[in-house]
């Protein structure tokens, strides 16, 4: 058992942790009844139906997030099943200094990363984290499509300041959208370069100790 289902097998002795390796010949039913086609995959069952398949690994507070959601039935996200109205809009920014909307849907990719989600809101309690369905949240909708010059894709994100919007962008990669999160709205600065040349590369390292460089490319439009 992986070092992380160990760890939860004792924080939750209640819960029953059983791995089963597809590989041998007695188990090799279970890739064709749950057409498995990649691993890991993890199944959780509560009273005897499935409540959750989880496809990939992930770090402890995906799991713990599952578990408490999943089989216990907790709350862990401030999400608003009715979606975002204007009205909710206003109250919402007016009584917070900082603001995350996480707008999703129903796809893999939305699913995936609300664990990640719960995860930063106990790591930046300064700033309020909050989530909607896209197809509830019309207003917030129209909002996003006015201020990306690409295509709306789920999940997308619009950060508040008070009540001006300071950034908004789509992001399946959890460490990508932590990244631009404190970059926007935490004291945080990181120097942006539209491109680089080798000697101002080697400028930057030259000058600072300790450096990281995110690379990246612009989706086209």
């Amino acid at each position: 058992m992986k070092p992380i289902m160990r760890k939860l097998s004792l924080d939750y002795p209640e819960i029953n942790f059983t791995s089963i390796n597809t590989d041998d010949e007695d188990a090799s039913w279970i890739n064709e009844k749950y057409d498995i086609t990649t691993i890991p995959r993890y199944y959780f069952f509560k009273n005897q139906d499935m409540v959750h398949e989880h496809e990939g690994a992930g770090p402890l507070h995906v799991f713990e997030y599952l578990i408490k959601s999943e089989l216990y039935e907790q709350k862990q996200l401030n999400m608003l099943e009715n979606g975002i109205s204007t009205q909710n809009l206003t109250s919402i920014l007016s009584s917070n200094n900082l603001t995350v909307i996480l707008l999703h849907s129903d796809n893999p990719e939305s699913i995936n990363i609300l664990p990640y989600y719960s995860f930063l809101m106990k790591e930046y309690e300064n700033i309020y984290f909050i989530t909607a369905n896209a197809k509830d949240s019309e207003a917030l909708l129209s909002t996003a499509k006015q201020n990306s010059k690409l295509d709306i894709k789920f999940p997308f994100f619009l950060l508040y300041e008070g009540a001006t919007l300071v950034d908004s962008f789509h992001e399946v990669n959890q460490d990508v959208a932590r990244f631009l999160i404190a970059d926007a709205l935490l004291d945080k600065p990181i120097k942006p370069y539209d491109g680089i040349s080798e000697p101002e590369f080697q400028e930057v390292v030259d000058k600072n100790p300790l450096t990281i460089f995110y690379i990246f490319k612009e989706e086209g439009d």
